[in-house]
């Protein structure tokens, strides 16, 4: 965590999802970028890192992860 806050000094990890390929990682990354698309309350600040709308954000991962077999960590 301590590598985001230079990013967002009072970020938190909301959830965790396992990703086991850099390619998992960049498809929910580009879910995000199209919520945000979409005008949903998304705000890419950086690399992986997003703040807004938690309940749309978990949701969508929720979705995408599960499809992939992978549940939250946390």
């Amino acid at each position: 965590l301590s590598d985001y806050t230079t990013l967002v000094p009072d970020a938190e990890v909301v959830a965790l999802w396992d990703c086991h390929t850099p390619i998992l990682e960049k498809a929910a990354i580009e879910i995000l970028k199209s919520l945000m698309a979409r005008g949903v309350s998304v705000r890419h600040v950086g690399n992986e890192v997003f703040e807004g709308d938690s309940d749309s954000i978990l949701h969508k991962l929720d979705e995408f992860f599960a499809v992939s077999g992978l549940e939250r960590i946390q």
